[in-house]
C-alpha cells in the first residue's frame, strides 16, 4: 500500500468486512468486534547507526479466538534522530477455519 489513499483502505476494507460478517450496518450503533493483536519474540538487528532490521511474531485474537497467525519482517532507519520503519513485509502463517 502507497500513499494515504491506499493505507486508508487497509481500515475501510476491514471496518466494511467485519460489518458484513457480524451482520452490522454503518451507523446501527453495535459494538465493534473485539480484536487483539499480540507480538513476540522482537529481535532487532543493528546493521550501523542509521540501520537495523528486526521480526517478531504475531497473532489477532477476535471474539471466536485465534483468528491468525504470522511474522514481520522489518527494516529501520534513523532520520532526524528518530528511529522509523523503512519497509514492512507481512507474512500469513496460519489462520483458524470457521464453521
Amino acid at each position: 500500500y502507497r500513499g494515504h489513499d491506499e493505507i486508508l483502505t487497509i481500515f475501510t476494507g476491514t471496518k466494511s468486512r467485519w460489518a458484513d460478517e457480524l451482520g452490522n450496518t454503518a451507523g446501527s450503533g453495535a459494538a465493534p468486534p473485539y480484536v487483539r493483536h499480540r507480538v513476540s519474540t522482537h529481535q532487532i538487528d543493528i546493521d550501523d547507526e542509521d540501520h537495523a532490521s528486526g521480526y517478531c511474531y504475531y497473532q489477532v485474537i477476535m471474539p471466536h479466538g485465534l483468528d491468525h497467525w504470522g511474522r514481520y519482517f522489518d527494516r529501520y532507519e534513523r532520520r532526524e534522530g528518530r528511529w522509523l520503519f523503512a519497509r514492512r513485509r507481512v507474512t500469513r502463517e496460519g489462520q483458524v477455519q470457521r464453521p
